[in-house]
């Protein structure tokens, strides 16, 4: 690899994980502001992008996202816990998970 293509395939990652946070920061605020068009529009997106995945595809994403949601669980859990009781979170749970019905 050249000195130039390490330059670009940096930049192109720098891209990749500004644009990364800028999502996740734009979708946090869009839940903290209750915007629901912007909201109904971030799951209409990630509806899209899962019907447009092959079947290998889908086997992928979801191996990928239940590792996500296994690292993420206990700080979700915790996080939540600070609003609502163990039973209120054992109910909402299920509808995080449950992507096909937003």
């Amino acid at each position: 690899m050249t000195d130039a293509d390490a330059i670009q395939q940096t930049k192109v990652l720098l891209g990749y994980e500004l644009f990364l946070h800028t999502v996740t920061l734009m979708t946090h605020f869009a839940f903290e502001k209750n915007k629901p068009e912007v909201i109904d529009a971030i799951k209409a997106l990630v509806l899209a992008f899962q019907k447009s995945l092959t079947e290998e595809e889908k086997t992928d994403y979801q191996e990928r996202l239940d590792n996500l949601l296994k690292e993420k669980g206990d700080a979700l859990v915790a996080k939540l816990g600070e609003n609502l009781t163990p039973e209120e979170i054992k109910d909402l749970l299920p509808k995080f998970i449950d992507q096909d019905n937003p």
